[in-house]
């Protein structure tokens, strides 16, 4: 979400979250989802683990959004209203997902924008996959950030039922030996490391590298935990991302034509940022 916090004393920052109802076509409403609060994001952009809901193609459909206050009412942010088969036409058209839709105010006399809500309306999957967790990667495999502590059993049990799992893929940079012992100290003082990160989805590795040839883009793959620049590290499951192939194919050709090798910054724009942005994409 892209929304604005107009809240003088709030030093810039929301707690938003929002409230999904559905409307039938008889008529009927019932409040289907809230979201957690995302606490202390900053303006303009917030976004936080990936809520899903099952709803009729063709009822009416209104996300609320509130800014949450632990004294007082929650403050309105603004509201969408769509009927899925609508957005579903749209991102089939286009073969992407994800569609981009303006927030209304609710507190103005004048249908202003408040800012773009993203969202994903997919129809049910038709089969279901499960996959195997080799031996190997169940040694490495750790959650990941929207997973929390989730112990090792749970964690495998949720990898195998995944229709379509996305691992983040670390890899000290590199391939000296010396950036691996750094990084094995600075990371158990807190203090980070110097680091490579891939997106593993489809039995592929993706990720982002810089290049001087411009009108080259600077997304590549390879075969999981097998780049040859840098020394694997570790893998966190991000979740399942539920998608098709196809699907997935049509966000990597967008994400291609928007991160150019050229714009590669090691500071601003690199493959931490790529692989960030990839699984946001994605929905993990």
């Amino acid at each position: 979400l892209i929304a604005m916090d107009h809240h003088l004393l709030s030093e810039d920052s929301s707690d938003p979250y929002c409230e999904v109802w559905e409307e039938t076509n008889s008529g009927e409403k019932r409040k289907i989802l809230r979201t957690p609060v995302q606490p202390k994001t900053l303006n303009p952009i917030w976004g936080g683990p990936l809520s899903t809901c099952n709803v009729s193609e063709r009822s009416t459909i209104t996300i609320r959004l509130f800014d949450f206050d632990e004294l007082k009412y929650d403050d309105p942010m603004g509201v969408v209203t769509f009927r899925p088969y609508e957005l579903l036409a749209e991102s089939e058209k286009k073969g992407y997902p994800n569609v981009w839709v303006p927030v209304k105010t609710v507190d103005s006399d004048q249908n202003d924008d408040a800012g773009m809500l993203e969202m994903r309306v997919l129809r049910p999957p038709t089969e279901h996959r499960n996959h195997e967790l080799g031996q190997s990667m169940k040694t490495l495999l750790s959650p990941g950030p929207k997973l929390g502590n989730m112990k090792k059993e749970k964690l495998e049990n949720l990898f195998i039922a995944s229709n379509t799992p996305v691992i983040c893929h670390v890899y000290d940079v590199s391939n000296d030996e010396r950036i691996g012992r750094i990084n094995a100290i600075t990371k158990l003082t807190g203090m980070g490391g110097i680091f490579h990160a891939a997106i593993e989805v489809y039995g592929r590795e993706y990720s982002f590298g810089g290049s001087k040839e411009p009108g080259v883009t600077g997304v590549f793959a390879c075969p999981p935990r097998k780049c040859p620049m840098h020394t694997y590290r570790e893998s966190f499951f991000l979740g399942d991302c539920d998608l098709s192939y196809e699907t997935v194919e049509s966000i990597l050709d967008k994400m291609r034509s928007e991160w150019f090798a050229t714009s590669y910054d090691v500071l601003r724009k690199n493959c931490a940022f790529f692989s960030q942005e990839f699984a946001i994409e994605l929905g993990v």
